[in-house]
């Protein structure tokens, strides 16, 4: 494996199995959410409500998607990874204050999953690896985004009997 700098390429695993663990433990918290007293989604309208949701931020993902490829291009892999890390952030801690779903919620999940989408989107792997070795790098990046997902739910899902729902989507 011929890795251009390590250094970068293991800061950027370790980012993506935070990414990974923290978007598997918000899609679960999402149900949790909206059947908590801010939203209070009847138990049989979960599903229909979580897939309504869905429905709306797929399509923002496949539409932004050319997009972020080209703002990478143009401002540069670490400004726009950054930027779009934070406002993740951002968009994440505020969802349980949000109170309507429709149409706070969407939206809100909408940008959440707009900007989230720009930095797992990050292609450092022409830049940080030779030509020969980029499929390799694919490998360690789906094996870290699982690991993330894994750690998510057996660790970070243990946190909604200590903290608050609110209070964990600000941690996250």
């Amino acid at each position: 494996m011929c890795i251009r700098d390590s250094y970068h390429f293991y800061g950027m695993i370790i980012f993506l199995v935070i990414a990974a663990g923290v978007s598997a433990v918000m899609n679960t918290l999402m149900s949790d959410l909206l059947t908590s007293d801010i939203h209070k989604v009847p138990f049989g309208d979960l599903g229909k409500t979580m897939s309504n949701i869905s429905l709306v931020e797929t399509p923002i993902m496949l539409i932004s998607a050319p997009f972020i490829g080209l703002l990478f291009d143009r401002c540069g892999r670490k400004l726009l990874l950054v930027t779009t890390t934070f406002f993740a952030a951002l968009f994440l801690g505020g969802l349980p204050y949000l109170p309507r779903i429709i149409p706070d919620l969407y939206i809100g999940r909408g940008l959440f999953v707009l900007v989230a989408g720009a930095a797992a989107q990050a292609p450092f792997i022409a830049d940080y690896f030779h030509e020969s070795s980029r499929g390799f790098a694919g490998g360690l990046i789906n094996i870290s985004m699982v690991l993330g997902g894994v750690v998510a739910n057996l660790v970070l899902k243990s946190l909604v009997f200590v903290l608050r729902l609110e209070h964990l989507f600000i941690f996250l």
